[in-house]
């Protein structure tokens, strides 16, 4: 749900929460968890705010009206769709970077 003054919605289906609550465990036993959190807070605010600028466009879905995004914030990579029309985003996956410890 958009926060006041977020002018984009972003959505993240279970999958991805599952998957970002498994990072955080396997980060906080490497002493990491602070740099996922940051990164994904970062990466949340960039998609409340402005997803086209973030990241690269990669491919688009035409009849769904959706470009596909990858973006990274180390240490965690992204791919998100964001809405041609609509002030939407859904967050695809987000995964941790190779090469930053996780």
């Amino acid at each position: 749900m958009a926060e006041a003054g977020s002018p984009f919605t972003v959505s993240y289906p279970d999958s991805v929460r599952i998957a970002l609550r498994e990072l955080a465990e396997r980060a906080a036993g490497l002493g990491l968890l602070d740099n996922v959190l940051a990164a994904a807070r970062a990466i949340d605010a960039r998609l409340k705010q402005d997803p086209w600028s973030f990241g690269e466009p990669k491919y688009r879905y035409q009849h769904a009206n959706l470009v596909l995004h990858v973006a990274i914030h180390p240490p965690l990579v992204v791919h998100f769709t964001v809405h041609d029309d609509l002030p939407v985003v859904f967050v695809k996956s987000m995964s941790p970077l190779p090469g930053h410890g996780l």
